[in-house]
């Protein structure tokens, strides 16, 4: 890795001000005209993933019109435009590249790609062809297919509406009657739980069998994908029986008071961008929401609805009526900065393991040890007894869910607050949620 790649990999890492240095290091044409391609490719590659798309673009569009044009060029830019929802200019970017480069493998998953989200899905069965041709072997042919068939069943427009449809329920409420549903449940000292569904819970939705044999490389796909944030590698989700509990998520589900689901704007995001994973997991996750024999009585929500609870005083209200709590968090130092926050007399704390692919942000400490499945399995074991109303805030992803189950049926009122521990511990782990710790 050059001196260069170093530098912008180390600006990217520096945030918003290492963003600003980018943007003007861009802005130098001569000091670009100066770099190597493959620098200049990296460069391009640094700038998109900081959301600088017209810099990004400009590079590789004269990277693209030198004699000869640098193939990568065409790549970048098709992703790049991808990712800005650009998806004719992405499958006409990577068309170009397999003029140049009739094998390119990359090229031709992308164009595959963008063939089902723009609805062309009879060319995109003919290039997943081309491409098991090409490389019979290549592991996308495992999902290629099938994301085609789940894009046709539930093409963008279907999947808003089921997103519409769940917000417009007689069953959504605001945070108002949440925090009274909250306040109840601790006064009369009887087991609440309030969990938020996303991308990794809806991985792990079983609709059915009959759903399950239609996508079984495109769920396994998602659910690995999900499983990597969470473990980074350190289990078999197979072997460890982990997605044998996790598809236990539907108990969970049906038995919450609460549930926060994927807002419509997240899924036009996945959408956006042709998320394999997120495409199909947060349509599930609607999907099993909306399934008639679900409504057991819990009402819905908004899945960010844990931090508009703090910024507007409902979740400090509540804290703040409360001597004795419990937490579930990644964070050691969580108890001694909550009860200097708001008074907490004694916390009982369960240290659970972070997610691995944040080690960078979460820091070595917060991410130690085995999460699934012996430390899940001793907080289980330590949730089960009498709780008498006792408040327990929840930050475990997929398996904080099982932990607000155990807690209700144990007689305890669970949280599921997620990131917003992580907020307050000056850790920005979901980018964009516009946390300020200051009001901590």
């Amino acid at each position: 890795m050059s001196a260069f790649t170093n530098q912008i990999r180390l600006l990217q890492a520096a945030g918003h001000v290492g963003h600003l240095q980018l943007q003007e290091m861009a802005s130098h044409r001569q000091k670009i005209d100066e770099l190597e391609n493959f620098e200049k490719i990296e460069l391009s590659k640094v700038l998109r993933e900081c959301g600088l798309y017209e810099h990004a673009d400009d590079l590789c569009r004269r990277l693209t019109s030198e004699n000869p044009p640098v193939s990568e060029a065409y790549l970048q830019y098709s992703i790049s435009c991808l990712m800005q929802g650009r998806h004719s200019d992405a499958l006409e970017l990577a068309g170009r590249l397999v003029g140049l480069e009739s094998d390119n493998f990359d090229a031709l998953v992308l164009i595959a790609r963008m063939q089902q989200r723009l609805g062309f899905h009879v060319q995109a069965d003919t290039t997943i062809e081309r491409i098991a041709r090409l490389k019979p072997g290549a592991g996308e042919l495992q999902w290629l297919a099938e994301l085609n068939k789940f894009l046709i069943r539930y093409p963008a427009e279907k999947a808003y509406d089921l997103a519409r449809s769940v917000a417009d329920s007689d069953r959504f409420l605001d945070k108002d009657t949440l925090t009274a549903k909250i306040e109840n449940a601790l006064a009369e000292k009887k087991g609440f739980s309030f969990i938020r569904l996303g991308d990794g819970e809806g991985a792990f939705i079983k609709i059915s069998d009959a759903d399950e044999d239609l996508y079984p490389n495109l769920y396994a796909h998602s659910r690995n994908n999900r499983a990597n944030v969470w473990f980074a590698g350190e289990i078999d989700i197979a072997t460890s029986n982990f997605t044998r509990a996790a598809l236990e998520l539907v108990i969970a589900i049906e038995g919450a008071d609460v549930v926060g689901v994927p807002p419509i704007e997240w899924l036009k995001y996945d959408y956006l961008i042709c998320s394999v994973t997120g495409m199909p997991s947060l349509v599930n996750a609607l999907r099993w929401i909306g399934l008639p024999n679900i409504d057991s009585g819990q009402a819905l929500t908004k899945h960010a609805i844990h931090l508009e609870f703090f910024r507007t005083g409902h979740l400090t209200r509540i804290l703040k009526s409360q001597s004795e709590i419990g937490v579930i968090s990644c964070h050691a130092e969580a108890p001694t900065t909550l009860k200097r926050a708001f008074g907490f007399t004694d916390i009982e704390f369960h240290k659970i393991p972070g997610e691995k692919l944040h080690a960078h942000l979460l820091g070595p400490a917060a991410v130690e040890g085995q999460h699934f499945p012996t430390r899940y399995h001793e907080v289980m074991t330590a949730l089960r007894r009498p709780l008498e109303g006792k408040l327990f805030l929840v930050a475990g992803g997929l398996l904080g869910k099982f932990y607000c189950d155990q807690i209700k049926r144990s007689g305890g009122v669970a949280l599921d607050i997620g990131s917003l521990i992580d907020g307050w511990m000056g850790v920005d782990s979901r980018p964009g949620a516009g946390f300020d710790q200051d009001k901590l």
